[in-house]
């Protein structure tokens, strides 16, 4: 026999099986819902469709997801996730998967934002990596439902999203020429007129610029991985191949860019232009955001800007440059 009840404002179902009490939530405020929700999980039980779930120890779970997701994301995503997990669970101190809750799932993202003072940003990405972790736990019958699906995230209000102006630009291509590093104006130029990503540029080779044809091509290579494991066919726009024109056509430039710096010298030295030239809060992605920005203030399409930037999901797009499109839209003129 199956029992409903309300925990907070979400109906709950309370079974026995096998001697073994269990909850789960219904996933609904509404009592109709639960209600019929109630009846189907009955009629499972009776009819034996209920599996019993093995009730796994939390460090042989530990072990054996993050060597399962090794396997399906980026070197970099793998680092950072793993963090993550061993972070929560060391902080939970649970024997057993069944022992986490969504109330602890809470109290720990509660904990990181208040305690260890984490960003909004970060707190949601740990609960990402949760609920990800959980849905393998789920698939795998060592629990019966995600406990990660019943914390929410933390909204956040993104503002607008800080793009260089023209002389902007001018002044800060013109700062990175002046310094001993004929490979950071390239790199620069690439952010604003190609809208790469540091470990993009760093992994870029003049094979993957077609002069030709006029597009550059961020593909998977030894060591790198692109961002959601695709490749991506950039355009390439008059003014990005005048200066790339300008470089060692030899590819020397390039190479020797990308071979004797990492990513955070990369940024450093970023920074040392941002300086002579005297601008303000201008960072890696201020460059991207300013390609992502010219081309919307150019009536250029939202699907042509997430397919050129590389970002994961046109609600990103939409996000930080929807606003920048021009207001009137002609096609009003068809009805």
């Amino acid at each position: 026999m199956a029992s409903k009840y309300l925990r907070g404002k979400t109906y709950w179902v309370k079974y026995y099986k096998n001697g073994q009490v269990f909850q789960e939530s219904l996933r609904t405020r509404d009592k109709k819902v639960a209600e019929y929700l109630l009846r189907k999980k009955e009629n499972e039980i009776e009819e034996g469709k209920i599996d019993r779930v093995k009730d796994c120890p939390s460090d042989l779970f530990l072990e054996e997801y993050i060597s399962h997701f090794k396997n399906h994301v980026r070197h970099s995503t793998y680092d950072r996730d793993k963090i993550y997990l061993k972070a929560f669970f060391k902080w939970t101190k649970a024997d057993r998967l069944s022992k986490i809750t969504p109330d602890l799932i809470q109290e720990f993202i509660d904990h990181k934002r208040t305690i260890d003072q984490v960003s909004k940003k970060t707190a949601n990405r740990s609960l990402e990596v949760l609920r990800a972790a959980f849905k393998y736990a789920v698939q795998k019958k060592y629990v019966r439902q995600n406990p990660a699906d019943e914390v929410k995230k933390f909204r956040i209000s993104y503002g607008p999203a800080r793009s260089l102006e023209e002389k902007e630009i001018t002044a800060l291509l013109k700062a990175a020429a002046a310094l001993d590093n004929p490979g950071l104006k390239t790199a620069i130029a690439l952010a604003i007129y190609a809208g790469l990503r540091p470990q993009e540029f760093l992994n870029l080779d003049w094979e993957d610029i077609n002069f030709a044809n006029k597009t550059l091509v961020i593909r998977q290579k030894p060591g790198f991985v692109p961002k959601d494991f695709e490749t991506r066919v950039i355009p390439l726009s008059d003014k990005l191949i005048s200066i790339l024109g300008d470089s060692d056509g030899q590819g020397r430039v390039l190479g020797r860019f990308k071979s004797a710096r990492s990513v955070r010298r990369c940024l450093n030295e970023l920074q040392e232009a941002v300086k002579i030239a005297e601008l303000k809060d201008v960072d890696w992605l201020s460059l991207r955001r300013t390609f992502g920005s010219q081309l919307a203030r150019k009536n250029v399409s939202l699907a042509k800007i997430q397919k050129w930037m590389g970002h994961s999901t046109p609600q990103t797009t939409m996000r930080h440059y929807a606003h920048l499109l021009p207001h009137y839209d002609s096609d009003i003129e068809k009805i």
